[in-house]
């Protein structure tokens, strides 16, 4: 972004949308430079934002200033009540008078994450679950017969909301590995949250 065409305002650019819903954690990392008109003292903000729809923004990463800013890397760790959307979309926000600039440039973007959400139900189907599947207090995982969650290496089901395994004879729920390797199982943090049907 530089100064020209010029104008106070909210300058977004928008990524198209992605789904985070079975993300558990995220984490952003970017390289940025800004180069100020010398002397200029009127404030402008840089952002980073997350949006669920596109129209609704929140602020992950902000710095209101006047003055140049070197290279710099910033890292930004996002809980899941953040991100946990079908429809997510980042920006990258300017907020002022992008005439008091001569250029922000931002480059090296990269979203990634560690371990997979457990939250409402599952399509009946075999998942791949990237890490550990943590179900947080206070969320419900719901899994239908007929569906199968392959885990990585090591990887756990850690439980401290409720698991509803609707499984049965015919069709049942599986939990299992990748080939040639052992996951790591079940941890259930909170017994009181544990329901098998009769």
């Amino acid at each position: 972004m530089n100064y020209s065409p010029s104008g106070a305002g909210t300058y977004r650019y928008i990524s198209p949308s992605f789904d985070t819903s079975k993300v558990h954690d995220l984490t952003l990392s970017f390289l940025h430079l800004l180069s100020d008109y010398a002397g200029n003292s009127n404030l402008y903000t840089l952002a980073v934002q997350i949006s669920g729809d596109g129209t609704n923004w929140t602020s992950l990463w902000s710095t209101t200033t006047s003055a140049s800013i070197p290279a710099t890397q910033v890292n930004i760790n996002l809980p899941y009540t953040v991100g946990m959307s079908p429809t997510t979309y980042l920006a990258i926000a300017f907020i002022g008078n992008n005439f008091d600039i001569k250029y922000w440039k931002v480059d090296d973007i990269v979203l990634s994450y560690t371990n997979t959400l457990g939250s409402g139900t599952w399509s009946v189907g075999t998942h791949y679950p990237v890490g550990n599947v943590i179900v947080p207090a206070g969320r419900t995982f719901t899994l239908n017969g007929g569906t199968t969650l392959n885990f990585d290496y090591a990887a756990i089901l850690e439980v401290s909301g409720s698991l509803r395994a609707l499984g049965d004879f015919g069709y049942p729920v599986s939990f299992s590995s990748m080939p040639g390797s052992s996951w790591g199982g079940l941890q259930i943090a909170n017994t009181g949250s544990l329901r098998i049907p009769p």
